[in-house]
């Protein structure tokens, strides 16, 4: 008694039968329906370049479309190559004289689109280009600061090199330009001096920069330390040397210097000096006079640690007499 082949010998059977026909129908079937769908009639919307050719001595007043949208019709394979392709639209003002030319980019060649594909709609369709006169002229460069230094610094001098740049742009705007700003250039917290490479804001898009001139600038920021005034109400007096005392004992001390330098001084970092002079014994020490410009060092503020930039601006009282000590 014959068996039955099993159920997977069958089934493998099943589906090499006529497998070559299989293979060609399966062939024919995707071929037909690539050829359906690359002849299939769509709409798409695609990118132009605009190039413009420009008459001597003339430039656009104001801004013009650099590029167009374009929507096509046409096969849906052929459509497909139209975003691969460089459109481009080229309006030749070549002969065009001041002022306002209107342009229909309906009624110009489209450069680049595929063959089989005809144009159903171009945004914007028409553009008024406005040309003047060009001119060019010096203008300033302004730094743009903002922010503020840090605590006890203040801007003390801004130095911009080049100081000024050459624009060139349609006369009727260039007449009003008379400067030129930087980009921003952030002061906050800044303690010391600064030097920026920076380039120029042209906020005028029909304005450019002149044949050769520089598009960045170098900024200089110089600081100055806020300069302010302390008093210490009751330095100690002190009289170098053994013998002496000082009357009175304490005094009233105003410095001056940079905000930070000052602010850092604490009370018991104050006194004041006297330098008794030689006298005979038994004699009376004459009177010691504070003068800031006093050059013999009799009376002299003396303060803890070096601070060459703290100055000393008053004294008070301004006499001091010296007694015995008993």
């Amino acid at each position: 008694m014959a068996t039955r082949p099993p159920l997977l010998a069958r089934l493998a059977g099943r589906l090499t039968e006529n497998l070559p026909w299989r293979i060609l129908s399966l062939t024919l079937a995707v071929a037909m329906w690539a050829w359906v769908q690359s002849g299939e009639v769509v709409d798409a919307r695609t990118r132009a370049r605009v190039r413009y050719v420009w008459p001597e001595g003339l430039v656009r007043a104001r801004q013009v479309p650099k590029t167009l949208v374009v929507t096509i019709r046409g096969p849906q394979g052929v459509v497909r190559q139209a975003d691969r392709e460089d459109v481009e639209v080229v309006v030749d003002l070549s002969e065009a004289e001041q002022g306002t030319i209107p342009v229909d980019f309906t009624a110009l060649e489209l450069r680049g689109l595929p063959t089989g594909v005809e144009v159903v709609q171009v945004s914007p369709p028409a553009v008024d280009v406005e040309l003047d006169r060009a001119l060019s002229r010096e203008v300033e460069v302004r730094p743009t600061l903002i922010g503020e230094p840090a605590p006890g610094w203040v801007v003390a001098s801004v130095t911009v090199e080049p100081a000024s740049v050459q624009l060139t742009g349609p006369r009727g705007t260039m007449k009003d330009v008379a400067l030129v700003a930087t980009d921003v250039i952030d002061l906050s917290g800044v303690r010391s001096d600064l030097v920026v490479d920076t380039a120029l804001a042209i906020t005028e898009r029909v304005v450019g920069l002149a044949p050769g001139a520089p598009g960045r600038v170098k900024v200089t920021i110089d600081l100055d330390a806020v300069l302010v005034e302390r008093t210490f109400e009751e330095a100690p007096v002190e009289v170098a040397g053994r013998g002496w005392v000082a009357r009175p004992s304490t005094a009233r001390v105003v410095l001056s210097g940079p905000q930070a330098e000052v602010a850092a001084i604490e009370p018991d970092e104050v006194r004041v000096l006297l330098r008794a002079p030689e006298v005979a014994d038994g004699a009376r020490a004459p009177d010691l006079s504070w003068r800031k410009d006093d050059e013999s060092g009799a009376i002299q503020v003396e303060l803890d640690g070096p601070r060459p930039e703290v100055e000393i601006e008053r004294v008070e009282p301004r006499r001091f007499s010296l007694e015995r000590e008993p």
